[in-house]
């Protein structure tokens, strides 16, 4: 691939630097996932996250996800969610399903990919269910290195709390040091609702390292994350196990 900085990558890599002065989220077991969608392609994964407790009398934290996604063609892809949650036991806690539009693409000519993903997602109980708008973008800065930026903006459909659109950022700086290895670092950013940004120590966000490897269809992948806001949990880790078939 070659690497051509247009003015017009030059406006987009602006815009992802003000996506990270926007400042420095909320983890979860989800990620700072990209844009690309490949044709004839499946992939499985298992996640685990677990958050540290803050609260006195409160336990930690621990979810598990199973994640199945499909390429439809070399533009669109769907992905099926379950995660189960320890609440002290082990219970399912929610579904969720997730279309991605690929809509502009790598070439020769342009280092720049971009999608939309549309979420839908229930959940167990009287907890509301929900759906999120996620804009993901990838920028190519050359063949090591890589930079993602996503807006993403979600509601509730149902229960008794807000139904506002809520809005969130995630951005992701990579490093491939060979074939095998990522070395990188993610924020994950959540400002509360459009209509009424939430002041800073009760926004939530999160950064930290991370670390990803592939051998043939295996991938491995570790996260720490540190909360930067009073309402943030102060350690959060994340493991992934997929494979591509």
């Amino acid at each position: 691939m070659k690497y051509h900085f247009t003015s017009l990558s030059t406006y987009r890599f602006l815009i992802f630097g003000l996506a990270l002065l926007s400042y420095m989220s909320h983890a979860n077991n989800g990620g700072v996932h990209g844009p690309m969608v490949k044709a004839n392609s499946s992939q499985f994964d298992w996640r685990y996250t677990y958050v540290s407790s803050e609260e006195p009398g409160t336990s930690d934290i621990q979810a598990s996800r199973l994640h199945y996604q499909q390429s439809l063609n070399e533009r669109f892809q769907v992905r099926l969610v379950g995660q189960y949650r320890q609440q002290p036991d082990w219970e399912y806690d929610s579904a969720k399903i997730e279309l991605l539009y690929n809509f502009n693409k790598f070439n020769e000519q342009d280092n720049y990919a971009s999608a939309i993903r549309f979420d839908m997602r229930t959940r167990k109980g009287s907890r509301p269910d929900d759906i999120a708008v996620h804009w993901t973008n990838q920028l190519n800065l050359d063949a090591k290195n890589y930079i993602r930026a996503i807006v993403l903006f979600g509601k509730n459909l149902s229960g008794e709390q807000s139904k506002n659109w809520r809005i969130g950022t995630r951005f992701s700086y990579y490093r491939r040091p060979n074939a095998n290895y990522q070395l990188g670092i993610e924020l994950f950013d959540q400002y509360g609702e459009v209509s009424n940004i939430a002041a800073y120590d009760d926004q939530r966000h999160q950064l930290g390292p991370a670390v990803m490897a592939k051998f043939g269809a295996l991938q491995l992948y570790a996260r720490y994350l540190a909360g930067l806001t009073d309402s943030t949990p102060n350690h959060a880790l994340s493991f992934r196990i997929g494979w591509n078939f």
